[in-house]
């Protein structure tokens, strides 16, 4: 056997092989680990932030970034519980649609139009989003949805598995046919490569960076209205670490932070690595500040490698 084809697919299956000697090593931990019902509950807890991280991956590849992301599933949770308590259920639907296109919309000019990087121009939008998330529940009081079918949604089961797990895989599916398959994807990944090349070229650079941040929003929408369903209630303070799992999955699965390159299927990979991780902190019983810590020491040291990783192949070429 040749060793040179053996380490180059090593090489290029380093995710799925770093995720399987996570899943049986956190076996070890307890004798339930295997059993069904843990792991439709780790399959839950990865979706809400793993259908983030699915929108965070386009806007990643298209070279920007968008912090906002937790704000936004609050002020979205916040939203659509409002609404249905009021108008119904479709109402909010579609106010939460409209939501992302206009958080896209507004993203796409500041950061094209006036030149703000999306670093500062997102941060501000976390600022905001979460600041009209309090004062739509007056100064943060949790609200609840007036009847109990609104959790329907997130804790219907089919063949015992939430459909919410159903959805994700749903979204992982559909996000990497647009990335892979589409004018919209190629596009997206054109902007991120090179903004000025892409622009040359004749793509409409301003539409694809903007779709970049809608999408990233719409996927934050959806998984703060599938958020409140599934704890049947909106709070403003919900989510606050949404954007850096999102973010730490996107980059641990191989999206490079420059723009360009990556894929929704390493994004998938990177949730649910950091999903196995969590999953085996809370069986040892770690503190959840403790856990959050971690995943801020894991995302510099994800970080590092792919920036190191860059380096060594603009020196090798």
């Amino acid at each position: 056997m040749d060793l040179k084809k053996v380490l180059s697919f090593i090489n290029s299956q380093k995710l799925v092989i770093l995720f399987f000697v996570i899943f049986i090593s956190s076996s070890f931990l307890s004798e339930y680990y295997f059993t069904f019902t843990n792991i439709v509950n780790l399959f839950t807890q990865v979706s809400l932030y793993g259908i983030v991280a699915c929108g965070m991956t386009f806007i990643v590849i298209s070279g920007e970034f968008d912090i906002s992301v937790g704000s936004v599933m609050a002020l979205s949770a916040v939203i659509a519980v409002s609404l249905y308590n009021t108008v119904g259920v479709y109402i909010s639907i579609i106010a939460l649609i409209a939501l992302a296109l206009v958080i896209g919309i507004i993203y796409g000019f500041l950061v094209i139009k006036i030149k703000i990087n999306s670093f500062i121009a997102t941060l501000a939008g976390m600022v905001f989003y979460r600041g009209v998330a309090f004062i739509i529940t007056r100064d943060g009081t949790p609200i609840k949805p007036i009847d109990s079918s609104y959790s329907k949604f997130a804790l219907t089961t089919l063949w015992g598995i939430p459909l919410v797990v159903y959805f994700f895989f749903v979204i992982v599916a559909i996000s990497t046919f647009i990335l892979k398959k589409t004018t919209l994807g190629r596009n997206i990944f054109a902007t991120g490569s090179s903004y000025e090349t892409a622009k040359f070229a004749g793509v409409n650079v301003v539409f694809y960076k903007t779709a970049a941040f809608a999408i990233c929003a719409l996927g934050a929408v959806f998984a703060g209205f599938t958020m409140s369903s599934r704890f049947n209630v909106a709070a403003p303070i919900a989510a606050e670490d949404a954007a850096l799992s999102a973010l730490s999955a996107v980059v641990l699965g191989g999206t490079s932070l420059s723009g360009g390159s990556g894929s929704v299927f390493g994004t998938f990979i990177g949730v649910m690595i950091l999903g196995l991780i969590t999953n085996a902190l809370n069986m040892l019983g770690v503190n959840s500040y403790i856990q959050l810590a971690i995943k801020g020491l894991l995302l510099i040291l994800f970080v590092s490698i792919e920036r190191y990783s860059k380096n060594r192949m603009m020196e090798n070429s």
